[in-house]
C-alpha cells in the first residue's frame, strides 16, 4: 500500500476563516497559532467520544486531533527558535484516495514573496513564513491582505470505504503506533508543516516552468548530477528533464551536506550500468536476499529479454526451448509478477542465465536495497537485482549489453555524497522534487511516503529536515 504523504499546495488561495477557533501554543520559541476551519461537529470539532491514547488525554476525537496538532507545532516551534508567530489554517476534509492508495494529508504556504528586505537572493520566491522570518515582519499584513502562513488539510475519509481501507489515524503523542494499519498523525502533519515552512519548490515538476517566471529559493540549491547545472541556471526544458533524472537530482546546501554525512548510512546495492542514447546510464537496483551472496562485483554480459510488459507471468514455469535460448549465457531480463522471485530465478538459472535483472511492476524505484525471500532450498547461485519499471523501459531501448556491479554507497546520497532529492523517472505530482529521495537510509521525515520509522528529531544525526530549512534561511 502506497501511503503518499504530500500533495502540497503551492501559493495557496485564501480560505474563509470566519467563526474559526484559534488555539495557540508557545514552545520556548516561535509560536504556532492553529486556526480551526472545520464546520461544527466534524474534523477538529468531532464530538465522538474517545479514550485517551498514547499520552493524548483528549476525550473526543476532535479534541485529540487538536492536542496532537498543537503538540507537533511545539516540536517545530522549538526547532525553529526565534519569535515568529506562524498561523496555520487546519481542517479535515476528503483527499485524493482509493481503497488501496491515497493522500494522507496536504499542506503548503498560503503566500510567496520576493525582493523583500534581507532576502538572500533578488528576484527569488520564498514561502511566506520564511519570508516573514527573513524580513522580520509580517509581509502579508504589510500588504493589506493578512493570510495564515500555512494551510494544512488532513484526510477525513481515511479508513472509510473506498479510501485507504483498513487504515486509521493514531493520535498518540508517544511515537508508539500500535500496528501497521495505524498512521501516526503527529509524524504525518509534522511532515506537512515542513512543506508549509518552505520545504518545496514552486517550479512545475512536469513542465519545468517557474512560478510567475522567476526562481524560488530551492532552485539556488538543486543541482542536476549529470549536467552539473543548478536549477536556477536552467531553462524550462532542462528543469523538466532534471525532475525525472532519478538518482541524479541533488541538494547542494552546506548544512544538509554536513548533516547527510552524520545521518545517512551505507547500503549494499546491485546497480546496472549500460549505454543508451545519452551515454552511460546508471540504473539503481535492489539486491536479492536469495542467490549469490559473495562475488557479486562485476557481472558483465549481453542481455536476454525473456518477455515484454504484457507477460508478467513468464518464467514462473520451466522455460520453453525458445525462451531458454534467449537467456542462455546472458543476463536475463524478466518482469516481476505472477509468482515468487525465487521461482523465476530458479527457472532462469536452470535455462543457463548468467544473472537476472528483474523489472519492477510499479513506476517507482525498487526502494530499499533488499528484495525477495532468502530460500536456500531453491538452490539459486546466480546474481539478481531489481530495477524500476521506467528504468526497465530505458534498458529495453538501450544497448543489448550491461554490467551489474555491487556497490556500497550511502543510501540517499549521490557519488559526491550530496543528499538526493526525489526525482523518479515518471513525475509523481505533488511528490517529485520537493522531497528527499526514497533511497535515504535511514528513512527521513521528508520522504514522499510514510514509512513509520521516521524520526521526529528534525535535525542531524537523526534527520535532515532542519538542515535543509537552515540552508534556505531559517
Amino acid at each position: 500500500m502506497n501511503k503518499l504523504l504530500s500533495h502540497f499546495t503551492k501559493a495557496s488561495a485564501a480560505i474563509a476563516l470566519a467563526g474559526s477557533l484559534a488555539f495557540t501554543l508557545q514552545a520556548n520559541a516561535a509560536t504556532f497559532k492553529v486556526i480551526n476551519t472545520d464546520d461544527p461537529g466534524v474534523g477538529f470539532n468531532d464530538k465522538t467520544p474517545a479514550a485517551p491514547v498514547g499520552l493524548n488525554p483528549g476525550k473526543t476525537v476532535g479534541e485529540q486531533r487538536l492536542i496532537a496538532l498543537n503538540f507537533l507545532g511545539g516540536i517545530w516551534a522549538k526547532a525553529l527558535g526565534g519569535n515568529d508567530v506562524i498561523e496555520v489554517a487546519a481542517s479535515f476534509a476528503p483527499q485524493e484516495c482509493s481503497a488501496t492508495n491515497g493522500v494522507l494529508a496536504s499542506a503548503g504556504p498560503f503566500s510567496a514573496f520576493r525582493d523583500f528586505d534581507n532576502a538572500r537572493f533578488a528576484k527569488t520566491w520564498y514561502a511566506g513564513a520564511l519570508a516573514n522570518r527573513l524580513a522580520k515582519t509580517d509581509l502579508d499584513a504589510a500588504s493589506g491582505q493578512p493570510l495564515p502562513e500555512i494551510g494544512v488539510t488532513s484526510n477525513g475519509n481515511l479508513g472509510k470505504p473506498g479510501c485507504l481501507e483498513g487504515l486509521s489515524w493514531y493520535y498518540g503523542l508517544d511515537d508508539k503506533v500500535p500496528n501497521e494499519n495505524s498512521i501516526d498523525y503527529v509524524k504525518t502533519i509534522l511532515h506537512e508543516y515542513g512543506h508549509g515552512l518552505g520545504f518545496l519548490s514552486f517550479a512545475d515538476d512536469a513542465t519545468g516552468e517557474q512560478f510567475d517566471g522567476l526562481p524560488d529559493i530551492w532552485q539556488h540549491y538543486m543541482v542536476d548530477g549529470k549536467s552539473g547545472k543548478l536549477w536556477v541556471n536552467m531553462n524550462n526544458a532542462e528543469r523538466k528533464a532534471s525532475a525525472v533524472n532519478n538518482q541524479f537530482l541533488a541538494w547542494t546546501g552546506f548544512q544538509s551536506f554536513i548533516g547527510a554525512q552524520q545521518t545517512l548510512t551505507n547500503v549494499d546495492t546491485l546497480d546496472v550500468f549500460f549505454f543508451d542514447k545519452s551515454g552511460i546510464a546508471l540504473l539503481p537496483g535492489g539486491t536479492a536476499n536469495f542467490g549469490a551472496k559473495e562475488g557479486r562485483r562485476g557481472v558483465t554480459d549481453s542481455l536476454g529479454f525473456l518477455e515484454d510488459a504484457r507477460a508478467p507471468g513468464a518464467a514462473c514455469a520451466a522455460l520453453t526451448s525458445t525462451q531458454a535460448a534467449s537467456v542462455r549465457g546472458r543476463i536475463a531480463v524478466i518482469n516481476r509478477g505472477g509468482c515468487a522471485f525465487t521461482d523465476k530465478a530458479k527457472n532462469a538459472q536452470a535455462a543457463g542465465a548468467s544473472a537476472i535483472i528483474f523489472i519492477n511492476n510499479t513506476p517507482l524505484f525498487a526502494g530499499r536495497p533488499a528484495f525477495g525471500v532468502d530460500d536456500p532450498a531453491a538452490g539459486i547461485t546466480i546474481v539478481s537485482t531489481l530495477i524500476s519499471q521506467q528504468d526497465g523501459a530505458r534498458l529495453r531501448e538501450g544497448t543489448r549489453f550491461a554490467s551489474i556491479f555491487e556497490t556500497k554507497r550511502p543510501g540517499g546520497m549521490d557519488l559526491f555524497r550530496r543528499p538526493l532529492l526525489y526525482a523518479p523517472t515518471a513525475v509523481q505530482p505533488g511528490s517529485s522534487v520537493s522531497h528527499w529521495d526514497i533511497t535515504a537510509t535511514p528513512n527521513l521525515l521528508m520522504e514522499p511516503n510514510a514509512n513509520g520509522d521516521e524520526s521526529t528529531a528534525l535535525r542531524a544525526p537523526k534527520d535532515l529536515t532542519l538542515p535543509l530549512l537552515k540552508d534556505i534561511g531559517w
